[in-house]
């Protein structure tokens, strides 16, 4: 975060000051402009701290400018505003690198909590009294108050680098991520396999200023020491070796390893592990089932995790993310290849990466990504290259580079059935009503992927 200029560009002339009359009365530095490409032609000499930039303008939208914006400053920080987005358009904005959405109208409060999260606000030394308009002077607040389908928490963590926070389901996990392990140096992640946990370890560690330290990882079901100290004995303890500790497969783990973990807890609340930071990831909501004297819920160590639990969504579920995530890694994978193009993702790849169903999270995310770089011409990443990726990842054959239609419908009717099923809490009937199909096709298969192509008549 840093001191510096917002530059506020609308062409709503009402709108425009009454946002930077609001800005200025929380003593910020605020230029507006109702002129798109004058503004690029000043990015070059000014150095702003933030742009707040309308999508609908005439000329140059916020999608043409944002695309001009990032030859120039590709990392500079932008919030996007509209009365309307659909889909494709949020995604475009997403592979562009807009840091937050906002609709139209939306609350002041949220608005300036995003402001506070890029931008300080001039010293108090330094401010000038502000008289424009109707607006008042407001005490600043840290942290802001939010109210949504969450409930009502504080944001004040720190602004991440590794993990998404473009959706309010991450901002509301990062925050009790924030929270616990800032107050007992630990936390509980409840989430599906293949989420990015890696990406969380590194976030905590960056938080607790340990971005420089090694990470280690490793399953519960290794835990077979006497003692609970000796699991740890492969991580340096001198305080110059602080890292964070992220230890999963703790549902397939024996009993005396739950008890070997309750007993890390213990050991961690009575401030014996002071350099190091525990990550527990969970994927099994029975382990966490409130029971009263007996089932596995009941063991003082999934107890203590209910207490403090961050959920992370399954990444179907997180829009946002989910482009944020695809747009970053594209990047790269494309950058290693030297395949600049691939970068950029086809209308029809941005819907096919929206639909499917992602059953690996984000961990089959990059396996497809990785691939599809490598498949197709040099323009753009296609459907094409993603059907091909999927299906020599799902279905372990050596797709051509450009898949028969059959195979393309098999891979979107598995997807689909597939999501169906996890709907239907696994009963592959139950999926194949809810799709209009024959429940009774169920008895000649055990999952979507060994049924015939329910349409074949599309293949021909």
């Amino acid at each position: 975060m840093q001191y510096g200029k917002i530059l506020i560009l609308d062409d709503e002339e009402s709108f425009l000051r009454t946002l930077g009359d609001y800005l200025k009365s929380e003593n910020y530095d605020v230029e507006l402009s109702s002129d798109a490409r004058s503004c690029l032609s000043v990015v070059h000499d000014e150095r702003y701290a933030l742009i707040v930039l309308d999508y609908k303008m005439p000329g140059m939208n916020g999608i043409e400018f944002l695309a001009q914006l990032r030859k120039i400053s590709p990392k500079l920080p932008v919030i996007m505003v509209s009365g309307y987005m659909n889909t494709p358009e949020l995604i475009q904005a997403a592979n562009l690198g807009v840091s937050v959405v906002l609709e139209k109208p939306f609350d002041t409060k949220v608005f300036l909590n995003h402001i506070r999260r890029f931008v300080l606000p001039i010293p108090q030394a330094t401010r000038v009294p502000f008289a424009a308009g109707t607006a008042t002077r407001s005490p600043i607040k840290a942290p802001v108050e939010v109210r949504d389908e969450f409930g009502d928490f504080a944001v004040s963590y720190q602004r991440a680098e590794h993990v998404s926070e473009h959706s309010r389901s991450n901002q509301f996990f990062l925050q009790r991520l924030w929270d616990s392990v800032r107050e007992a140096r630990r936390g509980f992640i409840f989430g599906p396999a293949g989420c990015e946990l890696e990406l969380v370890q590194r976030e905590v560690s960056r938080w607790k200023s340990r971005a420089d330290k090694r990470l280690y990882s490793f399953s519960a079901a290794q835990i077979k020491a006497p003692q609970t100290h000796d699991i740890l004995g492969f991580i340096p303890s001198d305080p110059e070796s602080s890292t964070v500790v992220l230890i999963h497969g703790i549902e397939e783990a024996s009993s005396e390893a739950h008890d070997q973990l309750a007993t890390l807890l213990e050991d961690n609340s009575a401030g014996r592990y002071k350099n190091l930071v525990f990550l527990f990831h969970l994927k099994d909501a029975a382990f966490l089932a409130d029971t009263n004297t007996s089932g596995i819920g009941s063991h003082p160590f999934f107890k203590t995790a209910r207490e403090r639990l961050c959920r992370l969504r399954p990444l179907h579920r997180r829009l946002s993310d989910l482009a944020f995530y695809s747009r970053r890694l594209l990047q790269q994978f494309a950058e290693s290849e030297n395949r600049p193009g691939k970068s950029r993702l086809s209308q029809d790849a941005v819907f096919l990466i929206l639909f499917h169903p992602w059953p690996g999270e984000f961990a089959e995310l990059q396996q497809v990504l990785r691939r599809a770089v490598l498949l197709g011409g040099e323009d753009s990443t296609a459907s094409t290259d993603l059907l091909t990726a999927f299906l020599r990842l799902h279905l372990g054959v050596q797709a051509p580079s450009r898949p028969s239609l059959e195979q393309n419908l098999r891979f979107v009717q598995e997807a689909y059935l597939g999501e169906l099923v996890r709907a239907a809490d696994g009963n592959l009937s139950a999926a194949l009503a809810a799709a209009g199909e024959d429940p009774s096709l169920a008895e000649s298969a055990a999952t979507p992927a060994g049924l015939s192509l329910l349409a074949p008549d599309l293949a021909r």
